[in-house]
């Protein structure tokens, strides 16, 4: 049994350790994307409702213009939008982007519409519960092993 808690929390840690290459990966593509000069239109701390949970995050919106074509962005990074159960984490991030700042955007230049502020992937708490599982099971193989001889 310990043996098979052992290799199943490899699997899993081997999983997780794909999922946040490619999330890297995508990060370090994105910091090449081109960018534009944009200004910060609304900046504000949200709270939003996950699993019986009151959570902030930054809700920030900007402008910008790509080849004369006036576009509008929300993303602050790829992947998930940051939650924090520390309201005060929430607003830092949007302390730096106060409404008529001027920003750098990164666009994507295949879909100039897809926007970031910031080179950087926003990983969900599904990342650390997955390595979390495998950790686990990687223990409990192990002491399975040793309470078995």
């Amino acid at each position: 049994m310990g043996l098979t808690f052992i290799v199943a929390g490899l699997i899993i840690l081997g999983i997780s350790w794909l999922f946040y290459n490619s999330a890297e990966g995508k990060a370090r593509r994105a910091a090449q994307w081109p960018s534009a000069a944009g200004v910060v239109a609304a900046s504000e701390v949200a709270q939003v409702i996950v699993s019986n949970s009151r959570m902030s995050t930054p809700a920030i919106g900007y402008t910008y213009q790509v080849g004369g074509q006036a576009m509008e962005g929300a993303a602050i990074r790829l992947g998930q939008p940051p939650l924090f159960n520390n309201r005060a984490k929430a607003e830092a991030i949007v302390a730096r982007y106060a409404v008529g700042a001027p920003v750098t955007v990164l666009y994507d230049p295949a879909t100039p519409k897809t926007a970031i502020l910031e080179a950087k992937y926003g990983h969900t708490y599904g990342l650390l519960m997955l390595v979390s599982f495998g950790v686990t099971l990687f223990v409990l193989g192990f002491v399975a092993l040793f309470l078995r001889t």
